[in-house]
């Protein structure tokens, strides 16, 4: 009994600092920034690319004589399995190298790739998406695995059912995105500058109406605001005090 009763109290205990922390716990504040905002859109793309392959006519150990995304000449030799006996392999056509084997090979296996020194990749858009593009000869993109912004060439775009249908001319990166053909890519399609910025976080909706809340000397207040545009982070707004600290929604 008196053990149930001291388990009793601990929980009494604990319940009750946790809900003083939620109580006295601050609200997280973030200061309003002004700045310039890339806006832009994920998507998911999917590789086309022009390529030649070089298959392995013996087993062996696979030595590279070259290095991986190096742009290479026809009949350059870019490779060697080494066997019972050496065979050293030359590249079908000038492009870049992309070596899909590592160490013991065999008869057969695929031993790279040499691709075309440009690429297309294909963009499947909600209209909302397509429209933003329409008239841009080129445009910033920005791969799943890359921190770099590269430039890609809008050869065209479509509507396609539902759907519309993008291809952009590539020339970075051909080597690593040979690799995986499809993936996530941030599409950037205009530069709001010297603009109120807020993080996503702070977008809430109170009685239908989007807005943020602001701290000010009596609390906590509503304010509605126009969204200027936004990326993956930041919100660019109007209506608002440079000066205010709005509340971040976790």
């Amino acid at each position: 009994m008196k053990l149930k009763i001291a388990l009793l109290l601990t929980l009494l205990v604990f319940l009750g600092a946790w809900f003083l922390l939620r109580v006295r716990s601050p609200v997280e504040l973030s200061p309003v920034k002004v700045g310039d905002l890339e806006l832009s859109f994920s998507v998911p793309y999917f590789l086309e690319l022009t390529k030649d392959e070089l298959r392995s006519q013996n087993d062996g150990q696979l030595y590279p004589l070259v290095g991986e995304g190096e742009k290479v000449r026809e009949n350059q030799e870019i490779c060697l399995v080494q066997g019972e006996r050496a065979i050293t392999y030359k590249a079908p056509v000038g492009g870049l190298v992309s070596f899909r084997a590592r160490g013991e090979v065999q008869k057969g296996d695929l031993l790279c790739e040499v691709l075309l020194p440009e690429g297309s990749i294909r963009l499947d858009l909600y209209p909302e998406q397509a429209k933003k593009l329409q008239g841009k000869s080129y445009i910033e993109l920005k791969y799943d695995f890359s921190p770099q912004m590269v430039w890609g060439e809008l050869a065209s775009l479509e509507k396609k059912g539902d759907v519309w249908e993008a291809r952009l001319i590539v020339r970075d990166y051909l080597s690593q995105l040979s690799k995986a053909e499809s993936g996530t890519v941030l599409v950037y399609y205009d530069r709001l500058e010297d603009v109120a910025l807020v993080p996503m976080e702070a977008l809430v909706v109170e009685d239908g109406e989007i807005g943020i809340k602001v701290k000010n000397s009596s609390g906590l207040e509503f304010l509605p605001v126009t969204i200027l545009g936004h990326n993956q982070s930041f919100l660019a707004i109007s209506n608002i005090d440079p000066d205010a600290k709005v509340v971040l929604e976790r």
